[in-house]
């Protein structure tokens, strides 16, 4: 579920600010295509492609770093609340996330 989340958030973001600068352009067709490539890329077509890329990269890595920081946050909760290690655990595996994210949180409650 956090690789998905992510992955529509690598593509979302981007694609919610390529809408507005189309919205924007006072164009229609191709032409507000154009026109939004351009302004994305500071007058250039190929460098506003390049941003858009970019931003689909930092969109992406910012939304798994705040994925594992909210379950790290539910975590933490469930430590301060007095629950034992054991029902932490047992809480984590219920929760859906990758494997990796899930070791990552288990390890979280061993410190």
């Amino acid at each position: 579920m956090d690789r998905i989340l992510s992955k529509v958030a690598a593509l979302g973001i981007p694609t919610l600010i390529f809408a507005i600068f189309v919205a924007f352009s006072g164009q229609s067709g191709s032409a507000a295509i154009n026109v939004a490539l351009n302004n994305i890329g500071f007058g250039n077509m190929s460098t506003g492609l390049l941003v858009l890329g970019i931003l689909v990269l930092l969109s992406e890595w910012a939304s798994r770093v705040l994925i594992k920081k909210l379950y790290q946050k539910k975590v933490g909760m469930l430590k301060d609340s007095g629950k034992s290690k054991y029902d932490i655990q047992d809480r984590i595996d219920t929760y859906p996330v990758s494997k990796q994210l899930r070791l990552e949180l288990k390890d979280g409650v061993e410190k």
